[in-house]
């Protein structure tokens, strides 16, 4: 009883103190965002923090804690976790306090606490029979363990009390060390320490008699740095279980009583005259000091506060212009729905896309929301919409509008929800004119189609790979050829070992050799009319090719190959070579018998030139005997006129003579 009251004075006093100089931080606590709070548990510290044998986190911190949570309506979520986790869980705010934790000069960097309520000294613990530790000089080149981690470690390392340092994950792993031979000394708090050997049947490590004053620790509940509203409102739980007795019943129940119940009037006389009136005088002293140069300190807090919240709200509406700026640039607008209110906010781009002025157009009901849109497009949004209510499913859409304006637009619509234990409570999501995207993307689709009209229209067979050999695209003739019935047959596959996999002999043709693969990956063009390509059906055709590469922003992306099927080119230059070897071969008999001939004929013209030459040299000398015939035949008709004349004469008279006679 008498500790109580020393406690509950005590406490109630540093309370005050700490409401006074905090009232800044209780006025917030209502701005909490719940009134669920979390906090983590350590397996292994009894009687503070423990697990039971059905795995449910006790212990006297966290039945302290509870009380103080719900004293003040909050309630508590316990996560269990070793003390490195769930320290490093609270310094980054996964967790929002801890019910158990040491208030140090390194702790007291990254958690706030709260008022303490419970001090506990620190003590060795040794095997049974050590002998040579009488003191904390003795541990200057002993071994000691400590949990990683945990208040004595940094208390031995602040303090160096041994240069032999050893952590442990947890110190129910460093008693179970100690006990086997490992170490030389346990640091940690004496009642926990106890409580934990006992826990584990272990008994021959027991606490040495000194204790170690400068460990003196005061326990507390940890926040996360800066949150004050959470703060004050466990320090105000945790003055009103020390008030109304409920701290002493949880003591009770973990401790059992510390001193006999009874006190009499003399003692609390006592306790009055020479603890509590010296303590009220001096507390009274210290306070009004502090009072003084809180006041200042707070003034000058609030004056930098206001200057803080100057500063934010000056960078909010800059923000808030800028993000309407990007609204208009982008034509995107964004919206949220509260769920419990039912009413839905848009921002300045929403607005602008409808063609609407914002102090003239209501936007919390969503169907006339939807009347801007064509009927072929309203029901799906509004079905859209009512399912993520229902399901908390997101949806996207896309959608054609007409807006106040009377202009049409195409929009992409997009919901996702806010859910909150298992129910959505919000739903929020922006609004997008994708009207030039739509038209660019109709024209690309069309240009597509009359490209892949183009494609598959051309006789010969096409298709492109990218980098790794892959069918990226294939023609109708491709297919046809290859004896495919569908592009999925092809898209995607590595079109080497799907069709030019093995050479005309029936060797491998290994794609490192190809020389598609070889002229794409070199950035080159290649042309190729000796190889085979093989159907689906396992048969091959003379294939005639040509290969260049895809080039994107200078870079190669993969290559298109065209080709197409040869076999029947390719037999009818076989018989187009073997007509022209026998054409070849009746020219050379030809030519061998005309040669034969030309050579009969070159000895016959020999022949002929010495005839003619004969013949040249017969007649000139029948020339000259000519020229002389002519001679002898002039001189022979002169003669043979002078004859003629001597004769006539004679010849006359006879005539005349023998007419005479006759007559």
């Amino acid at each position: 009883m008498k500790y109580r009251i020393l406690l509950v004075s005590l406490f109630l006093f540093v309370f005050s103190f700490d409401t006074f100089a905090h009232q800044a931080e209780i006025d917030k606590k209502n701005t909490l965002t719940s009134d669920t709070i979390t906090i983590g548990s350590e397996p292994d510290y009894p009687p503070y923090c423990m697990v039971d044998e059905n795995g449910n986190a006790v212990g006297f911190s966290l039945d302290l804690f509870k009380a103080a949570a719900a004293a003040v309506d909050l309630k508590v979520n316990v996560k269990i976790g070793v003390w490195n986790r769930i320290k490093q869980d609270l310094a980054e705010g996964r967790l929002d306090a801890l019910p158990l934790v040491g208030r140090t000069p390194e702790r007291e960097k990254i958690f706030d606490f709260t008022m303490p309520y419970l001090s506990m000294h620190g003590a060795v613990f040794v095997r049974e029979g050590t002998k040579g530790i009488n003191s904390v000089e003795d541990l200057k080149n002993k071994e000691v363990a400590v949990m990683e981690g945990d208040n004595a470690e940094e208390f031995v390392r602040r303090k160096n009390i041994s240069n032999k340092i050893i952590t442990t994950k947890t110190f129910e792993e460093a008693f179970r060390n100690l006990a086997s031979g490992q170490y030389d000394a346990v640091i940690t708090h004496r009642v926990m320490g106890i409580n934990l050997l006992k826990k584990m049947g272990i008994e021959s490590v027991k606490p040495l008699d000194f204790q170690i004053q400068e460990f003196r620790q005061d326990f507390c509940f940890a926040v996360q740095e800066g949150n004050s509203a959470l703060l004050s409102r466990l320090n105000e739980g945790l003055s009103i279980i020390i008030a109304n007795d409920t701290y002493e019943k949880i003591r009770l129940k973990w401790f059992g009583p510390a001193v006999k119940e009874g006190m009499t009037a003399k003692e609390i006389a006592r306790i009055t005259v020479y603890v509590f009136i010296p303590l009220f005088l001096i507390m009274s002293v210290i306070w009004i000091f502090v009072l003084r140069r809180e006041v200042k300190r707070r003034t000058k807090s609030l004056e930098e506060e206001i200057s803080r919240h100057k500063n934010t709200l000056e960078q909010l509406r800059k923000q808030k212009l800028l993000l309407n700026e990007m609204e208009k640039i982008s034509k995107v607008g964004g919206w949220e729905y509260d769920v419990q209110t039912g009413v839905i906010n848009w921002t300045e781009g929403m607005y602008n896309i409808y063609g609407l002025k914002r102090d003239e157009y209501d936007p919390s009901d969503y169907k006339k929301n939807t009347d801007f849109y064509y009927p072929e497009y309203k029901e799906q949004i509004i079905q859209a919409f009512a399912n993520t209510l229902e399901t908390g499913k997101p949806y996207d859409l896309q959608a054609k509008l007409k807006s106040a304006e009377n202009e049409e637009k195409w929009v992409r619509l997009r919901g996702r929800p806010e859910i909150e234990n298992g129910e959505v409570v919000r739903v929020y999501g922006n609004l997008l004119d994708v009207t030039e995207m739509k038209l660019i993307s109709d024209e690309i689709k069309e240009r597509g189609e009359r490209i892949s009209l183009l494609l598959n229209s051309t006789a010969e067979g096409i298709y492109g790979i990218d980098l790794e050999g892959r069918c990226t695209f294939c023609n109708t003739s491709a297919l046809a050829l290859l004896g495919f019935d569908d592009n999925n047959q092809v898209i995607g596959k590595n079109m080497h070992e799907l069709v030019h996999h093995t050479r005309a002999d029936g060797t491998e043709y290994p794609e490192s050799e190809c020389r598609i693969f070889q002229a794409f990956k070199a950035g080159e063009g290649t042309h190729a009319d000796d190889e085979v390509m093989w159907k689906s059906d396992g048969t091959s055709f003379q294939a005639e090719y040509f290969s260049y590469p895809i080039r994107q922003d200078g870079d190669i992306i993969g290559c298109v190959i065209t080709f197409w099927d040869i076999t029947q080119r390719k037999e009818d230059e076989e018989e187009l070579k073997n007509l022209k070897d026998d054409l070849e071969r009746q020219v050379e008999e030809r030519t061998a018998e005309l040669q034969d001939k030309v050579e009969k004929l070159n000895k016959s013209q020999k022949a002929m030139l010495y005839m003619v030459e004969d013949l040249n040299s017969i007649t000139a000398e029948l020339q000259e005997e000519r020229r002389k015939l002519e001679l002898s035949n002039k001189e022979l008709e002169a003669f043979a006129y002078s004859v003629s004349h001597d004769l006539r004469a004679p010849l006359r008279a006879i005539n005349g003579f023998s007419g005479f006679l006759m007559e």
